[in-house]
């Protein structure tokens, strides 16, 4: 069971932004962050977001891009979409993000949006595989220390 939970991936979905009718400023942005685990694969962000009033720009960066496009250097993100009303969308993250994932919406006028950015992946359960394997070798252990000892 423990050897399962090391080595058996299982899906995993996260809400990294939820937005219910929602007010941006013209200039403005909103950050949502996510850390991946890290052994974690088969990462897809899903964005559903509509502006029922004005436009957007969305960038997705890795933490790399993020201090790039914070220093206002040329930056490499995952996916950017500039003056958009409408988007719905499924982006796979190749390769897998290892670090902080970073969505970025900036008001390119005043902006009311609502949607949702969710992100799914395939991670592992290692530190409770990793408990249980402890508890399985101490246990065993015991148990023959006790019954080598009782035979002696």
């Amino acid at each position: 069971m423990s050897i399962s939970l090391i080595f058996v991936p299982f899906p995993k979905t996260e809400i990294m932004n939820r937005m219910g009718d929602y007010g941006i400023a013209k200039g403005g942005t909103d950050f949502s962050h996510l850390k991946y685990p890290w052994r974690s694969q088969n990462q897809v962000v899903y964005i559903n977001l509509t502006a029922t009033e004005g436009l957007f720009s969305l960038l997705i960066l890795d933490e790399n891009a993020l201090e790039e496009w914070n220093d206002k250097i040329p930056f490499n993100p995952y996916y950017q979409a500039n003056n958009i009303t409408e988007m719905y969308i499924e982006i796979k993250l190749e390769p897998p993000n290892r670090n902080r994932l970073t969505t970025i919406i900036i008001a390119d006028e005043d902006l009311s949006i609502e949607g949702i950015i969710t992100t799914h992946y395939l991670d592992y359960n290692t530190n409770t595989g990793i408990i249980f394997l402890v508890i399985v070798v101490f246990s065993t252990s015991y148990y023959l220390y006790q019954k080598y000892k009782t035979h002696s």
